[in-house]
């Protein structure tokens, strides 16, 4: 009996050394796992943004009532894809369309005038070029007909000379003598009123050519008043165009409109007011806007970032992945701004301009004993000088 007692006793010794070596191997393991991870594994640190939200990489185009009006009709759906180009806002413009019907009306009179004075003025132009043709064979003819008349008086006097040579000789008589001075005295007269009609002539002539160039440069003056006058009418036309254009508000590029007015017939808009916001189509990109003092220096592009967006809880939606693009190089209104780009647009989430969200950037990755020795430092650093470390006010340890 006593012997088998002490067999007891020296298997259960025996267990009991074995269970605490398997105790400490195991603690042992736990502390080379636990040391490893502390000092081998990496863990993100991230910087939050103070509030974020989603754009289009093109930026959103304000649409603004260029001048006063009164609204006849509106285009304004929020949501409604457009394209650039199209109506959006009709003012009223009834004055400035009666007046441009007018003002058609006028320009139409004169060109009317315009075309009938250039015909006129042709058909005028066409008349002294044939006047001009026919003047040359005219004064050819009377200048013929003096040559003529000059050739028959050089013939009478060369006669009369012969005959008062024979009547020096005795050959010829008196009466022949007058016959043939009369007949010379005659051809000089005709010869006189050749030249006379010639001269009469070439200066008719030029005198109705001076006449009609005189009715053509004053059809030629005429023509160019209306020519002013048309082109006063077309510039008011224009004038009276652009002020129908201006008020009919047109969306400056394709996209989404985004943003609109309550406006209805007989509402009155001022010169300037913003009524819409047409978001072009494009991807999207976030644009974060963090504290100087938690981004400068820490945020860089290329770094890896989650945004969360408000309304779609990460717990269902989850976050969505994405990379900094650029960082400000200056703060505006103590905000730094980073740009960031999404690394799948397609995803369950809507993404849509101006969605608001936070952004969460990873700076760095440390191992967890450089983030506890870290932790330590700061606290350490933040002390006030001569205090003592872990004693409280009150003296107790």
């Amino acid at each position: 009996m006593a012997t088998t007692f002490s067999r007891s006793m020296r298997s259960l010794e025996t267990d009991r050394g074995r269970g605490v070596l398997w105790m400490l191997l195991v603690g042992a393991t736990l502390a080379a796992a636990w040391t490893a991870w502390l000092f081998l594994a990496r863990v993100g640190l991230y910087e939050s943004s103070d509030t974020a939200r989603l754009e289009v990489e093109q930026a959103s185009h304000a649409v603004q009532v260029p001048c006063a009006g009164t609204v006849t009709r509106d285009h304004l759906i929020i949501g409604q894809q457009i394209a650039a180009g199209d109506v959006l806002l009709e003012l009223d413009a009834t004055s400035f369309a009666l007046e441009l019907e007018e003002t058609k009306a006028q320009a139409a009179g004169l060109a009317a005038q315009l075309e009938g004075l250039s015909a006129e003025i042709a058909a005028r132009e066409e008349a002294l070029r044939e006047s001009q043709a026919a003047a040359v064979p005219a004064l050819q003819e009377a200048h013929a007909l003096y040559e003529e008349a000059q050739a028959a008086q050089r013939y009478a006097d060369e006669r009369a000379r012969h005959v008062t040579e024979l009547i020096a000789q005795g050959n010829a008589s008196e009466n022949e003598y007058r016959l043939a001075a009369a007949e010379a005295a005659q051809r000089a007269a005709a010869t006189e009123a050749a030249l006379a009609a010639e001269g009469r002539l070439e200066k008719d002539l030029r005198t109705r050519e001076v006449e009609r160039r005189a009715e053509i440069d004053s059809l030629a003056r005429e023509q160019q008043r209306i020519r002013g006058a048309l082109a006063a009418e077309t510039a008011g036309v224009e004038r009276l165009t652009y002020e129908i254009g201006l008020r009919r508000v047109r969306a400056p590029v394709a996209g989404t409109l985004a943003e609109a007015a309550t406006l209805h017939p007989g509402s009155y808009v001022a010169a300037g007011e913003r009524i819409a916001a047409v978001v072009p189509a494009g991807a999207t990109r976030v644009v974060a806007q963090f504290a100087p003092g938690r981004a400068a220096g820490r945020v860089a592009p290329g770094q890896t970032a989650r945004v969360r967006l408000e309304g779609f809880p990460w717990s269902r939606h989850g976050s969505l992945a994405a990379h900094v693009t650029h960082v400000a190089r200056e703060g505006r209104n103590g905000r730094l701004q980073v740009g960031l780009a999404l690394a799948d647009q397609s995803t369950s989430i809507p993404l849509q301009h101006g969605l608001p969200g936070v952004v969460e950037v990873e700076v760095e990755r440390l191992s967890p004993a450089a983030l506890v020795l870290r932790s330590v430092g700061t606290r350490l650093a933040s002390r006030p000088a001569g205090a003592s470390p872990d004693i409280e006010p009150g003296g107790r340890p």
